[in-house]
């Protein structure tokens, strides 16, 4: 291999030159893979070495940016992954998550492809992933939707709806409701798709389509165990009942309910 394909390996960043030479730059004594992100140096402030050790032996120390002394070291890999700790760990704080990413010095769009190549998603995805994971524990631990939305990082209560629904298949004030303590519900296989059936002690609350789409995005999100049916509580009698009766006016052998049902009224009653 000529210097000068070594060249043009160092000024294109190609990593599939790493490992088959490295590069020291003189005017700063740092020696790098041809693949490193730093400034690119002047061709004459150039050396060039088969090995890491011909690099050290003439003194060069090793980039911290690219570490060539590492020879497992992927930075994209290692990129990707600390982007991954900043979003778990900051996800709730907007400001302090954007000032730990600009100190990255990555762009926004070169993040973005290499992150993606790692996880097969975007480094925006992932935060909403994240985001509403958190969300979804806090709303099944009984806090507001707004309360929710505020410590999760969203100031703008119609994205969070948004991304909320993209993710669960369902609204925050469903979701919430469902995992009331007080609640029973339960998913009924019917000729018109999937029902889900909610109640309370003292009413049906809701009977609505669980629509295959909506319910694969909730298994995705892993947010709603089909059935929640309480043991010795008037909500799981309730459920059951509605279950039975809606099996039977499937089967053609009842026109009308005789179970309680909220003020609201249900979908499935209009």
């Amino acid at each position: 291999m000529t210097e000068d394909e070594m060249w043009r390996a160092v000024r294109d960043c190609d990593a599939s030159f790493d490992g088959k030479f490295f590069y020291g730059v003189k005017t700063t004594g740092i020696y790098c893979r041809p693949s490193c992100k730093s400034k690119l140096p002047k061709r004459e402030n150039v050396v060039f070495f088969s090995t890491k050790e011909e690099a050290e032996k003439a003194g060069f120390r090793p980039c911290k940016r690219c570490r060539p002394d590492l020879i497992e070291y992927d930075p994209a890999a290692e990129l990707s992954r600390r982007t991954k700790e900043l979003y778990d760990s900051h996800y709730s704080d907007r400001v302090q998550l954007g000032l730990d990413m600009k100190k990255m010095g990555v762009s926004r769009k070169h993040l973005t492809e290499i992150f993606k190549q790692q996880y097969d998603i975007t480094p925006s995805e992932y935060l909403v992933q994240v985001r509403i994971a958190a969300a979804r524990q806090m709303l099944q631990d009984g806090s507001s939707i707004s309360d929710a939305a505020g410590m999760t990082g969203y100031e703008n209560l119609s994205e969070f709806y948004d991304h909320f629904r993209r993710q669960t298949g369902m609204t925050p004030a469903r979701y919430r409701q469902i995992f009331a303590d007080n609640i029973s519900r339960s998913v009924l296989e019917t000729p018109i798709g999937p029902l889900r059936i909610i109640a309370s002690k003292d009413a049906i609350l809701c009977v609505e389509q669980a629509g295959r789409e909506s319910l694969d995005a909730g298994a995705r999100a892993g947010s709603i165990p089909a059935d929640r049916i309480l043991s010795g509580d008037a909500s799981g009698d309730l459920v059951k009942d509605c279950k039975a009766q809606l099996g039977d006016y499937f089967a053609g052998k009842r026109k009308n309910f005789d179970l309680p049902v909220s003020p609201e009224g249900t979908d499935f009653q209009k």
